[in-house]
């Protein structure tokens, strides 16, 4: 039975009763998808798409393949957007407030650094921001 789709639009006269969106298509939902896929995927244009397709034996127009694009891109992706996770389920930590915790409160058993070398560079930095330099800038 020949199909009866317009060859523009790749699209069936007769709506069927599926509740798939690839439903009423002349084409295959697997050429369809590649299509679409090689479009968003590798940034193909439309006339590449066809030659590959007619490279596979398969015919299409890529008047067609903007149309699929077109109607299929929002489905893509949600398809490929990741769930949503409830709030709660996940936790990271930050990296800034451990990394300040450990310079501000050392671990037990190591040392701050002595007092002289301590103050030798809050006076570098103080200096450095009266000359206007920033402060991890060596003095000279």
């Amino acid at each position: 039975m020949a199909a009866r789709g317009s060859p523009q639009t790749g699209r069936m006269t007769a709506a069927s009763g599926a509740s798939s969106a690839f439903a009423g298509f002349r084409f295959p939902r697997e050429v369809i998808s590649v299509a679409v896929r090689w479009h968003l995927r590798y940034g193909l244009s439309y006339r590449d798409v066809e030659e590959l397709l007619a490279e596979r034996g398969i015919t299409v127009d890529h008047v067609t393949i903007y149309r699929w694009v077109q109607r299929f891109t929002p489905e893509f992706a949600e398809a490929a957007r990741p769930c949503r996770h409830a709030p709660g389920d996940r936790w990271s930590v930050n990296c800034w407030r451990a990394w300040s915790a450990s310079v501000a409160f050392p671990r037990p058993g190591t040392s701050t650094p002595p007092e002289p070398e301590r103050q030798a560079r809050i006076h570098d930095t103080v200096q450095a921001a009266a000359r206007g330099l920033p402060p991890w800038l060596p003095a000279r």
